[in-house]
C-alpha cells in the first residue's frame, strides 16, 4: 500500500482513458480519493473511499484531519 504519501493528480476531461498506466495504479491502490464530483464519478470501479470536496474546503479540512 501507498502509506504515508499523497500523490496529487489532474484528469482531462476524457477521463480515466487521458493518465498513464502509472496514475491509474495509484488510483486503484489509493485508500482515499479526494476530487470533485466529475473526478470520482471517472473511476467507478475503485473501491477507495471518495471524498467529494467542493467549495467549502473547511469541511474538506476537517475530514482529513479525522
Amino acid at each position: 500500500m501507498l502509506a504515508d504519501k499523497v500523490y496529487i493528480i489532474g484528469v482531462s476531461p476524457l477521463g480515466a482513458s487521458s493518465v498513464s498506466g502509472e496514475v491509474l495504479n495509484l488510483v486503484q491502490e489509493a485508500e482515499i480519493i479526494f476530487g470533485g464530483q466529475r473526478l470520482l464519478d471517472m473511476f467507478p470501479a475503485v473501491t477507495a473511499q471518495k471524498i467529494r470536496v467542493g467549495g467549502d474546503l473547511n469541511q474538506t479540512a476537517a475530514v482529513i484531519k479525522a
